[in-house]
């Protein structure tokens, strides 16, 4: 709901407001209305309409805030455990790669997929993303359908 402040304006000269009443609303609407609803000064219903109104509008932009602040939160740690995990991933390409050189297919396979599975925005995962196409593509050639259908369907 939008706040029409000319007839909030206009309510307050009729409830007979003082100006420095109606300097203070400006202000602070919130505050002041709930302190003459406090002090127990006749206050129009229109007002206490626009009092929950303003009311609403900050709790939402606090509640917008917060989960900005909660979702920035959540993608430094995300970026700190990519980070520190960085060393591990590589070691882990390393290996599957000399796996695969060595004619362990199936060895190299379960480690590509785990990078796949548990680090989805790194470089490694694309690489052994690479890896598994590849792999697939040597299945498919191979006449090995089910192998290769098997590995495309882990890469969607």
């Amino acid at each position: 709901m939008k706040i029409d402040w000319n007839k909030t304006m206009t309510l307050l000269k009729r409830a007979d407001f003082s100006e420095k009443e109606i300097e203070r609303f400006k202000k602070d609407p919130v505050e002041t209305t709930a302190r003459l609803l406090d002090e127990g000064k006749r206050v129009p219903l229109s007002l206490h309409r626009q009092f929950l109104a303003i009311i609403s509008l900050k709790g939402e932009a606090a509640l917008r805030t917060m989960k900005k602040k909660e979702w920035k939160e959540r993608e430094r740690k995300r970026e700190e455990k990519e980070k520190a995990s960085a060393p591990k991933r590589a070691a882990d390409l390393k290996k599957a790669r000399d796996y695969e050189k060595e004619g362990k297919i199936n060895s190299a396979l379960c480690i590509y997929t785990s990078l796949l599975e548990d680090h989805s925005r790194s470089k490694e995962t694309a690489q052994a993303r690479e890896a598994l196409l590849r792999i697939g593509k040597r299945f498919e050639k191979d006449e090995m359908i089910s192998s290769a259908l098997a590995i495309y369907k882990r890469l969607l």
